[in-house]
C-alpha cells in the first residue's frame, strides 16, 4: 500500500500486510523480458519500461507504507525476511 491518498485508507481493512521487495535492476530486467516474451522488441520493451513500468517500480519502492512483514527477493529467487528497524 502506498503512502498516498486513496491507498493509505485501505490499511484499515488489512489484518496483516506483506511487502515483497526486490532490487530495482532485477525488476527492470524481468519486466523488460516479460514484454519481449509478449512480442515487443527489446527497444520497445525498454521504452515501455521507461515510460510505465519503471515509474511504477520507483513509486512503489519509494512510497510504500511499512508492512507487517517484508520479504526480500534475491537474484536467485529466494525470499528472506527483512528485519525492521
Amino acid at each position: 500500500m502506498l503512502q498516498e491518498e486513496g491507498w493509505k485508507q485501505l490499511k484499515q481493512f488489512c489484518d496483516y500486510s506483506i511487502f515483497i521487495k526486490a532490487e530495482e535492476d532485477m525488476l527492470k530486467e524481468r519486466l523488460i523480458e516479460r514484454k519481449i516474451k509478449g512480442g515487443l522488441t527489446r527497444r520497445k520493451a525498454e521504452e515501455f519500461y521507461e515510460h510505465s513500468d519503471g515509474r511504477n517500480v520507483q513509486r512503489v519502492l519509494q512510497y510504500s507504507m511499512p508492512a507487517d512483514l517484508t520479504l526480500r527477493l534475491s537474484k536467485d529467487l529466494k525470499f528472506c525476511k527483512e528485519e525492521t528497524k
